[in-house]
């Protein structure tokens, strides 16, 4: 266990300030969601339990993200999408900005089940609100995201040109592990479109990146990238330096899994350099950390494979056969495509050498079936990946087109606000003066010297101009045709609002102050302030929750 979450778990056992505690648990689970979910859930869980506890909104819906992103990490997909959508219906009561961690967050689960477009859509809506307020992090991080998974749809150019936006807006702000990120992707993204040069000089200025940074994951991950680049294009000698200083890392951090994969490599690289020595010892070796761990298929597919290689270039055919025929029925199901292939073609090697052509024609029509398999999916993942992308196309016009239209209502909805606030405070404005004036003639009674009745009835002349008038008729008149299907639908969610208090919710809807509204409804500031808490405690609005904001979503 690291030092500093040994040292934060010792002041979360010694804090009793729930909201200390909410933050210590969010810190403990956000550290540990990538490597170990479970315990990571756990924390997460007890956050969102002492959030709901002190009915802090804003702290369960980080809660929520925090175990939707463990869910997905450990495997539960469709339940972290179930937890993402939760906490987005629950952000809608919150400013925008705190949304935008859960519209990242729910392209993960989305973009897993195959759902690309709507992955698309909710990191596009968290675009617009960090283009709102200015890109921050996480305008970087929507980026590296838009550009997964545009690289998964094989999108190249989408995938790069939103790549590059991450890797711009990170050197501008100084975020050096996303700059990383976004090299890393777009040196995949050269790798992938056969510009292996760029690829290289990517993959480079990666992995110096991560020297400074002291990332040693980053290092080795560069390092493995340009070790199988050097391969492709034959530079074998070049592609094992890189393989050997990614291994020696990958040794030093104890990463297992990675070495079991390098030494494969390294071994398959000795084979073109016709060096069977080292071929055999390092894919031997693979072999035997193999067997040091618990199952990991993938891990076991690839070391077999390549072991079976190995063994027919020395000329252990029967024991070539034992490894590669043991994994065959790991692949049978279509996955591991490209193993498949190759564990079959060690099998044909083998039985062509050991003189038993008749098994080798029976795997060569195996191979031969495989191959037009793997063709017609190939054919028929395309077809489906350019229909979804004609369709992300398709929507992103219509989208278009929609916002076009948003912003001319938006507009014209912005004229008509601004006429009914004029309107109002024309009426506050009469009022105030007409006010101003009855008060100056309530001063003159004392001393009115027979004019006392004359004065009191102008008095009341005036009071009735103020519950009057022309520009108070407008302004009701302008408020109901603004208002009037949201004080419908007020009426029938909240039933037990009055008339007075469904005016006095359009009036804070309309940006109205408790001083206003007291002057358009000839009231009292104490008895618009009554109004407000009322509302708040029948629409169950906590005081943390912006009424405004709330009344809004209706």
């Amino acid at each position: 266990m690291p030092i500093s979450e040994a040292k934060l778990l010792t002041r979360l056992n010694k804090t009793e300030d729930p909201r200390k505690r909410i933050a210590m648990l969010l810190d403990l689970a956000s550290a540990n969601y990538r490597t170990d979910g479970k315990k990571s859930l756990a924390f997460a869980e007890e956050a969102y339990q002492l959030a709901v506890h002190v009915c802090d909104l804003s702290l369960q819906v980080k809660s929520l993200n925090i175990i939707a992103d463990s869910q997905f990490y450990i495997g539960n997909t469709q339940t972290s999408l179930q937890t993402y959508e939760t906490a987005l219906a629950m952000a809608d009561l919150l400013p925008e900005t705190e949304k935008v961690d859960m519209l990242i967050g729910i392209a993960h689960p989305l973009s897993a089940l195959g759902d690309m477009a709507r992955a698309l859509e909710f990191l596009k809506v968290g675009l617009e609100i960090e283009e709102r307020h200015g890109f921050r992090t996480a305008g970087v991080v929507i980026f590296l995201q838009l550009g997964r998974i545009h690289f998964q749809l094989s999108n190249y150019t989408a995938a790069l040109e939103y790549s590059t936006r991450a890797l711009l807006l990170a050197k501008e702000q100084g975020d050096r592990q996303n700059e990383s990120r976004a090299l890393n992707r777009i040196g995949l993204i050269y790798s992938d479109t056969g510009e292996r040069e760029k690829a290289l000089a990517t993959f480079f200025e990666d992995c110096e990146l991560n020297r400074q940074l002291n990332d040693q994951y980053g290092v080795e991950t560069a390092l493995g990238n340009i070790g199988i680049l050097y391969y492709e294009i034959g530079e074998n000698k070049l592609s094992l330096k890189y393989y050997n200083e990614a291994l020696q890392i990958q040794r030093a951090n104890g990463n297992i899994i990675h070495q079991i994969y390098t030494y494969c490599n390294i071994g398959n690289t000795c084979i073109n350099l016709r060096d069977l020595t080292q071929a055999h010892e390092n894919v031997e070796t693979a072999l035997n950390l193999l067997n040091s761990i618990d199952y990991h298929e993938y891990a076991q597919i690839t070391t077999y494979v390549y072991y079976a290689r190995v063994l027919n270039k020395c000329c252990q055919y029967d024991k070539a056969l034992e490894y590669a025929l043991m994994i065959l029925p790991l692949m049978k199901d279509g996955r591991r495509q490209e193993m498949y292939t190759m564990a079959l073609e060690e099998i044909i090697e083998a039985y062509e050498q050991k003189g038993e052509l008749a098994s080798a024609l029976r795997y060569q029509k195996e191979l031969l079936a495989h191959k037009t398999r793997v063709l017609k999916l190939q054919s028929e993942a395309d077809l489906k990946m350019m229909t979804m992308r004609h369709e992300i196309q398709r929507k992103e016009e219509e989208k278009e087109a929609y916002r076009s239209k948003a912003l001319e209502l938006e507009q014209e909805l912005k004229i008509n606000i601004q006429s009914v606030a004029r309107l109002g405070q024309e009426v506050i404005d009469k009022n105030e003066f007409l006010t101003s004036i009855k008060q100056k003639v309530q001063a003159l009674l004392p001393t009115a010297n027979g004019s006392e009745r004359a004065l009191r009835s102008f008095v009341k002349e005036i009071e009735a101009q103020i519950a009057s008038g022309d520009a108070h008729l407008q302004f009701d008149a302008a408020l109901k045709q603004l208002q009037g299907d949201f004080i419908v639908s007020l009426a029938q969610k909240y039933p037990d609002l009055t008339s007075a208090e469904r005016k006095v919710c359009s009036l804070i809807k309309l940006g109205f102050n408790s001083h206003q509204i007291a002057e358009l409804l000839f009231t009292s500031i104490r008895t618009a302030e009554g109004h407000r808490l009322k509302i708040r405690r029948k629409l169950m609005i906590s005081g943390q929750i912006d009424i405004k904001i709330f009344l809004d979503q209706i």
